[in-house]
């Protein structure tokens, strides 16, 4: 007798072990996986659509019309048709520099780094931009063999220049153009950005040979560029019109004049927020988020990492303190937090936080977790806690929709009711909590055997049923034989029963229905069938008055 109540006590410990598990699971999933989506996040680098998405709508907002200050001298379609095909002589260029005299700065965005075939081309361009004195020129990254390869202008021209800068722009996952990087270069960033260079204010260049034999492209100094409002507002001259006596010279006088291809052909064009602009203007445009102070700062990515784990940790150490009615609310607040935060950063310290992907994480876990609670709290409000199958709540409701068919249609409804026999008498003997576990297996066995169109429910305190809308007498008689009989064949230790193991009564009840079908009426003719399975020896299912199933070898 010890070893039999032993092993009950071992399956409910085993039981209770695991639906503490599942619990702690169903109430905690959520967090965990805003965790994990976290880290996927962090793993794509943060730079997801929705924060690109929110970063175009603040910039948008923040967004000033483009500078005076800087003019832009277009390579473009009539220059190409008047002066010829590309490249041009670099008389020309040279040209153009002495008519550029009065311009504070003249960055040339062009790549010169193959000599002509002309060497006295060559050194008339260097004689202009010593003339000059305040000419900029670029130094491109390319890949060789897989390998970043910088390109630097010819060594007669590094030497005129007033300064190099790097035209390093970064593509985001969606292929737009938003940032540039301060300073960057092989091995190490020590070459200035070409659009901060030619304000003078950045360290002096490296010379190009120095950092020839090292590896790998370094960048520091992120920056989002603060695009200028509306289309393409900087002045414009054609180079042709500069390059003549056409050209309003003085419009330059004072001014950073860049000069650069506007020539959707020649492969100088790429896509940016605005819309798709040449190099030379998104060059442009990140010289006067410079000269302004609007240039927007980003974060290293170690410290990204750790701005997007967190509150994503924060969230998962909090959850189990709220309150499963509060988490929705809770959670709306914290991601309208983050929301906030992003916004403030940008606006009050130009300061970029790519909160937005993490906030929408946090709202959609809410939400979902929301709608589980929700479905789970109804679930519970219709279960028995003990069996798992409905309780008496579930029972009548769906009774009473079964019954009531409109339009006076009839159908065939199933009703079986099960009692455990001399159960009173097995709580006597083994004690409450073994009880608790028969009743558990009991729902069990009625939760296998009823089909997915019925419901299994406790009705009482070793009461069960079964209601199954629209089966007929062959369907409900087999699954009420199924019950008995598979419950039998568990075998539960009974002494005080016939046989010596649990075994049920059941009644069973199969008639067709209609509007004025009456629930009470079903039930106590389903009720009376079980008294005469149970006055009649027990362990057997007897329908409407007749027994329609023999008794049991273990009843006898």
């Amino acid at each position: 007798m010890r070893l039999i109540i032993m092993r009950l006590n071992s399956k409910r410990s085993r039981y209770l072990a695991k639906h503490r598990t599942l619990a702690w699971l169903r109430r905690h999933g959520m967090p965990i996986v805003v965790m994990l989506l976290t880290i996927a996040v962090i793993l794509h680098q943060g730079s997801t659509r929705i924060d690109l998405w929110l970063l175009d709508g603040l910039s948008e907002l923040k967004a000033s019309p483009s500078s005076d200050d800087i003019v832009i001298v277009a390579i473009d379609e009539r220059s190409l048709s008047q002066l010829g095909s590309w490249p041009w002589p670099r008389e020309l260029h040279a040209h153009l520099l002495d008519r550029l005299h009065g311009a504070r700065a003249v960055a040339l965005d062009l790549i010169i780094a193959d000599p002509s075939p002309q060497p006295e081309s060559d050194l008339e361009l260097a004689r202009a931009m010593r003339r000059h004195g305040h000419v900029y020129l670029p130094i491109v990254v390319e890949n060789a063999e897989g390998k970043p390869k910088e390109v630097a202008p010819l060594p007669a021209l590094v030497a005129a220049a007033k300064g190099l800068g790097t035209l390093d722009f970064e593509r985001d996952s969606d292929g737009l153009i938003r940032r540039f990087y301060l300073h960057s270069g092989l091995g190490a960033p020590v070459w200035p950005a070409f659009a901060t260079s030619v304000l003078g204010t950045t360290r002096k260049a490296v010379p190009p040979g120095s950092m020839a034999t090292l590896d790998g492209w370094a960048r520091s100094g992120e920056r989002q560029i603060p695009y200028f409002s509306g289309k393409v507002g900087y002045p414009t001259l054609s180079y042709v019109d500069v390059l003549g006596s056409t050209g309003n010279i003085d419009a330059i006088q004072g001014k950073i004049v860049y000069v650069g291809v506007t020539v959707r052909g020649m492969g100088d064009v790429y896509r940016t927020p605005v819309s798709d602009m040449p190099g030379v203007v998104i060059n442009a445009a990140a010289t006067q988020g410079a000269m302004e102070g609007s240039l927007i700062k980003t974060l290293d990515a170690d410290w990204l990492t750790w701005l997007l784990l967190c509150p994503a940790l924060l969230w998962l150490l909090v959850h189990p303190f709220i309150r499963p009615t509060s988490v929705l609310a809770v959670g709306c607040g914290a991601a309208l937090a983050l929301l906030l935060c992003s916004v403030t950063a940008y606006f009050a310290f130009r300061f970029w936080l790519p909160l937005a992907s993490l906030a929408l994480i946090l709202l959609v876990s809410v939400l979902v977790e929301s709608i589980i609670d929700q479905q789970r709290f109804k679930k519970l409000a219709l279960t028995d806690a003990l069996t798992g199958v409905g309780n008496r709540l579930c029972f009548n409701e769906s009774f009473r929709s079964a019954i009531n068919m409109p339009n006076g249609r009839q159908r065939p409804i199933g009703l079986m009711i099960l009692d455990i026999d001399n159960f009173k008498l097995y709580n006597d003997h083994f004690g409450h909590a073994a009880g608790d576990d028969v009743l558990r297996r009991v729902g069990s066995v009625l939760l296998a055997a009823c089909p997915r169109k019925g419901l299994a429910a406790r009705i009482g305190g070793e009461e069960f049923a079964i209601l199954l809308p629209g089966a007929g007498k062959g369907e409900m008689n087999a699954v009420a034989e199924s019950v008995r009989a598979n419950l039998e064949a568990l075998r539960i230790p009974h002494p005080a029963n016939g046989g010596g193991i649990v075994t049920c009564s059941v009644g069973v009840v199969c008639r067709a229905v209609g509007a004025e079908g009456n629930q009470r009426e079903l039930f106590v003719e389903a009720d009376e069938a079980l008294y005469e399975a149970k006055k009649n020896g027990r362990n057997q299912v007897r329908v409407a008055g007749r027994t329609i199933v023999p008794v049991s070898p273990a009843a006898a």
